[in-house]
């Protein structure tokens, strides 16, 4: 912390990628003609991630819900289907899920969300703000 208790910023060590490693990282050798491929390839520009998997998932490479909307209209435009709905990239977060469900084979069940391996679980995240509130009185009074 600074003199003025805000975070020295300057004191932070360089940012890591966040991208979880993966004990196999299957490549798609998928032809390029495949919905899977033009999928990872929009991705792969919108996320600047190479080397998408099928098991991979949007938000777990960095995506968020603006980067969904821009994914959303690349991937309606790149494969002519109008019937493509936001709310798809989030209900089949996958790779693999969503060119299934653009393929028809999938029913239209959503994909089980899993917490992202680093993601702290509410429980934890509760208890931090708890400690932090109380800190906070015990500076105060």
């Amino acid at each position: 912390l600074t003199p003025n208790r805000k975070i020295d910023r300057k004191a932070l060590p360089a940012p890591q990628s966040a991208r979880p490693t993966a004990t196999r990282r299957p490549v798609i050798v998928a032809d390029t003609g495949s919905i899977e491929h033009r999928i990872s390839t929009i991705w792969g520009q919108i996320l600047g991630v190479t080397d998408i998997a099928p098991d991979d998932n949007f938000f777990a490479l960095g995506g968020h819900s603006l980067l969904a909307v821009q994914a959303h209209r690349e991937i309606k435009a790149a494969l002519d289907r109008p019937d493509l709905s936001i709310t798809d990239i989030f209900r089949f977060p996958t790779l693999g899920g969503l060119a299934r469900h653009l393929d028809g084979a999938q029913t239209p069940v959503a994909e089980p969300t899993t917490p992202a391996a680093n993601a702290p679980s509410r429980g934890d995240l509760m208890s931090k703000r708890k400690a932090m509130r109380a800190n906070r009185r015990a500076r105060v009074g």
